[in-house]
Parts: C-alpha cells; structure tokens; sequence
C-alpha cells in the first residue's frame, strides 16, 4: 500500500528560499523519502509552483537564474501530480465553503489528503488554522 503526503506550493517555495523553513523542509522531504512516502499533489500544484516563482521575478525578489533553478530543484522533488476525482472536486467545492473562500485552489490540496488519508503540509499557517484538522500541519 502507497503511503503518501500532500504537498502544496507553499511548502515546496519555503524548501527553497533562505531561511530558517528551509533547513526543516528538506529534513521532512529527506525523511519521507527514507520513509518511500510518495510526496504528491493536485495537479494545480504546478501551475502554483510556477507561478509563484514567475512573481517573485515580476516583482525582483528573486533572480531568473534563481527562479530557474528553483523550478529545477522543486520539479525534481518527483512530486506525484494527481488529477482530481470528481469526488475530490465536489469535496474542494465544500471545503472552499466551509473555509468562506473566494476560490478553491487550496481547497484541492485538502481535499486530495482528506481522500487520501495522509497529512498535508503547508507554509500557509492562515490555511492550516482555518482548516483546523490534525493532518494539515504547518512547517514553523
């Protein structure tokens, strides 16, 4: 049986950027592969990850060489891309209204664990206090 964990974006930039998450980032990504978890995500999970990295340059905190070699390093982490079920869609939609969000792309990420039964990790402490469930936790 697969044993998986639901990455989101924001955990993947923070594995990257200087800082003190960082260090605790790749320590995680490095014991769940000791571990042979299959680190995944929904498939929004690349358009985010670019994304973001795309803005950082827009706005010059990041370089485009660093931008690139970010993009690189995250796309090698082998991030499992995972193509939501119709459930899971149905469950993004509840979870976003739950939430009383404007939009759904970080209710896929909670979803995609939910359905899987695994932990999601974020950066995103806002997202993990108003999802305020045990198997989303918070890089600090």
């Amino acid at each position: 049986m697969t044993s998986y964990v639901v990455l989101d974006a924001s955990f993947v930039y923070k594995s990257l950027a200087p800082g003190s998450q960082r260090d605790k980032c790749r320590q995680l990504i490095h014991q769940w592969k000791q571990e042979k978890q299959t680190l995944c995500s929904p498939t929004i999970w690349v358009y985010e990850f670019t994304s973001l990295l795309t803005k950082l340059v827009y706005w010059g905190e990041l370089s485009e060489q660093d931008a690139q070699e970010s993009l690189a390093f995250g796309l090698d982490l082998g991030v499992e891309l995972i193509v939501p079920t119709e459930d899971q869609v149905r469950q993004a939609f509840l979870w976003t209204r739950q939430l009383n969000r404007v939009a759904a792309y970080d209710s896929f990420y909670v979803a995609l664990a939910e359905s899987l039964g695994c932990e999601l990790w974020t950066a995103d402490t806002k997202l993990a206090n108003a999802v305020d469930r045990p198997w989303v936790k918070v890089v600090v």
